[in-house]
């Protein structure tokens, strides 16, 4: 599994941290994921930042990261996340991507929508 991040804020990976409307949370993700992630306990917020992360943006032109959430703080209607990239990974052109896009689950459509999906 892993966590796909996508917003349309330029420059928001080059910061420590971003805000996610909660509504956002699990867009794009498949029904098994939305079950099991539904519930924001403790426990699945540990199994979240376990996960491996792709950070993105909006559109196809920009570079994919790679990296973990450290710290995810609900905040009344949004969640909080830090996070840190992996320093042995270079950022990944998009367009590296594309060809497995089917394979990561990560559907054209998403790539212009701001939001937080979990893949399995």
């Amino acid at each position: 599994m892993y966590n796909l991040l996508v917003t349309a804020r330029e420059g928001v990976w080059d910061l420590p941290a971003y805000e996610y409307d909660k509504s956002r949370f699990l867009e794009y993700s498949n029904d098994k994921e939305k079950a099991l992630f539904k519930s924001f306990t403790a426990e699945i917020i540990e199994l979240l930042k376990s996960f491996p992360c792709l950070f993105a943006y909006e559109g196809t032109e920009s570079d994919v990261r790679v990296g973990y959430i450290r710290s995810i703080k609900e905040r009344g209607p949004a969640l909080f996340i830090e996070y840190e990239f992996e320093p042995d990974i270079s950022p990944i052109p998009f367009s590296s991507l594309e060809p497995i896009l089917n394979v990561l689950d990560y559907r054209k459509s998403e790539t212009f929508r701001t939001h937080w999906a979990e893949k399995g």
